[in-house]
Order: C-alpha cells, then sequence, then structure tokens
C-alpha cells in the first residue's frame, strides 16, 4: 500500500525488516506489539524488527495491530519524525512527536480495515482498544503527555476528515502532512503541516474550498488549531490542566525509584507554558494554584516565571 499507493522507495538496505510473529520477553510470553529502529542481529539479521507477541491473547490474529506497527517502521524510515516519548526541548518534556507517530499509526491501521476501533480482537480484550469515533477529547484540556492517549486526538481527528473526504483523499492528505513533519514534531507542527497539505490539495482541485473550511473547522473544533506550548492565561478565567504523571514513570524508564530520580536533581515540567499579559497599569500578577493528585506519594511542586520568554 505504502508503495504502490504512495510511491515510498523501500528498495534501500536500511528498509530491510524482520517480522517476529511469536516474541517473547526474557522467556516469558508478551502481551503485546511493538517497532524497533534498533532491528535484530543474528541470523535474521536486519535494521528493522517487528515484534508480535503470542500471550494471552495471539496478538498476530489482529490485522489491525500489525498494520499499526508496519506504520512506525515506514514512517520511521521515510519520514523519521518521532523522537520518543522521552524527548526533550528548549520546553522540557516534548513527547508530541510520539503521539503524532501513534495517533498516524492507529488511522493508517484503521483505514485500511474500514473500520474505527483498533485492536478490537486483542487490545479491546485488556479494555484498552482506541475508537476513532470518539472525538471526545480536545487540547489542551486532555493531553497527559503518554503518547498512546494523546495519539487518539490526532488518530480520532484524521478519522473525522475521513468522513469528510473519504477514504482515497484523507489518505492522501494524512500522507502529505506526515511528510513535511519535523523530527521531534510538536500538535503546532501537526497543525501547521496538515494545514500546509489541505491548501496543496486546494490548489490543485482536489478539494473545494467547503471541504478545506471543514478541515480548518474540524481543527479548531478539537484545539488543535491552537495547541501550542505557549497557553494564555486570562484574568478571571481559570483553566484545568489533566494529570500529568509524575517522577515515578520516569524513573520506571530507567530502572530507578522516584527518590532516586528526585535525589539526581530531576524535575518534570508541564507540558504547556502558561502566558500572562498584564493590562496596562498593573502593577503585578498573582497565581492561585490547585493541584490534585490522582494516586500515592506526596505533591512536590513549584511556580516558575520569567518575563518576556518562556521558562
Amino acid at each position: 500500500e505504502f508503495n504502490q499507493t504512495l510511491g515510498v522507495d523501500m528498495s534501500a538496505e536500511s528498509w530491510g525488516l524482520v517480522a517476529v510473529a511469536n516474541i517473547q520477553e526474557e522467556g516469558n510470553l508478551y502481551d503485546n506489539a511493538f517497532f524497533s529502529q534498533a532491528g535484530i542481529d543474528g541470523p535474521f539479521a536486519a535494521p528493522n524488527m517487528i515484534g508480535i507477541g503470542q500471550g494471552q491473547i495471539d496478538f498476530a490474529l489482529d490485522s489491525d495491530v500489525f498494520n499499526h506497527e508496519l506504520t512506525h517502521y515506514v514512517s520511521h524510515n521515510a519520514v523519521n519524525y518521532n523522537a520518543s516519548q522521552i524527548h526533550g526541548d528548549e520546553y522540557g518534556l516534548s513527547p508530541w512527536s510520539g503521539s503524532i507517530d501513534e495517533g498516524i499509526s492507529d488511522y493508517f491501521a484503521c483505514t485500511l480495515n474500514d473500520d474505527p476501533i483498533l485492536g478490537e480482537a486483542t487490545l479491546g480484550a485488556f479494555g484498552v482498544g482506541r475508537d476513532l469515533s470518539d472525538t471526545s477529547k480536545t487540547c489542551p484540556d486532555d493531553i497527559r503527555g503518554e503518547v498512546h492517549d494523546d495519539g487518539e486526538l490526532i488518530g480520532s481527528y484524521l478519522w473525522t476528515i475521513r468522513g469528510l473526504l473519504g477514504a482515497p483523499r484523507a489518505y492522501q492528505l494524512a500522507s502529505s502532512m506526515v511528510a513535511m513533519l519535523p523530527y521531534g514534531a510538536d500538535f503546532e507542527d501537526f497543525a501547521n503541516a496538515l494545514t500546509l497539505a489541505a491548501d496543496g490539495m486546494l490548489e490543485v482541485g482536489t478539494i473545494d474550498a467547503i471541504e478545506r473550511e471543514a478541515i480548518s473547522a474540524a481543527l479548531a473544533e478539537r484545539g488543535l488549531d491552537s495547541c501550542s506550548r505557549e497557553q494564555p492565561l486570562l484574568p478571571g478565567e481559570p483553566h484545568s490542566f489533566p494529570l500529568l504523571f509524575g517522577l515515578e514513570l520516569v524513573g520506571q524508564l530507567f530502572g530507578a525509584s522516584c527518590a532516586e530520580v528526585k535525589a539526581a536533581g530531576v524535575a518534570l515540567p508541564w507540558l504547556f507554558h502558561q502566558v500572562v499579559t498584564p493590562a496596562p497599569g498593573d502593577a503585578g500578577v498573582a497565581f492561585n494554584v490547585t493541584m490534585v493528585k490522582d494516586g500515592p506519594g506526596d505533591l512536590s511542586w513549584a511556580v516558575y516565571v520569567r518575563k518576556d520568554a518562556h521558562v
């Protein structure tokens, strides 16, 4: 599909791929699937690998799963915009490109199978299947920093566009957008690339002006047209930001405890920076913050402010 429909040249040695249908984890059955850009050594050596688990459920029997991982593989080799869940930039933690990659992979898997439910035969059994017809998530209120969860916003938005344009033209729009994503892309980059791709399709007559407006309207409805790292904080208009995972999860990624991570001087900034523009004549700015914890452990936090630039 990627080669024939999109003309992606997959002939180079760097595209070599091995798929393992019964991957295990240290000899134990594995209830998941993944794409690894680290590849695999040994008699089946290749620079790319897709691992499919056969644990309580055989993930190899769900084509959604393989198509999802195959999209990760193609995106990495053709564009390489995903900088991972733990990528950082000048604003702090920046998992956005990983979220985009998950959402794109969900969308391509679902559109190939003409079904908005991702992994009903496998993930659904664990209660974690993803429904791209669910358009309830918006930015920034439902962003929490976990790539699969946040990727639902991207995948469901594209499924909405599929309903507007039909599968072939939505496929073209999504593919053109992906090709323009920079390494470490955030949701603002996604919106900008999507806008440029839609403008290009309008210019050549692939979509009409009404459809072009509908694409922008759907972006606005989901908050994706203003999902930048800097969010305005207005006087008298309190804003609730969603759950942010803590240092315990960060420690798990590196085999350390929350206390060990904190002792090493690691701090975890929120994904968005709030921007306050005082009115002329204001003598100061007061911030009122309420933090609600979700789970065990004590909250430890601080507010940092910097004039004329993000922290």
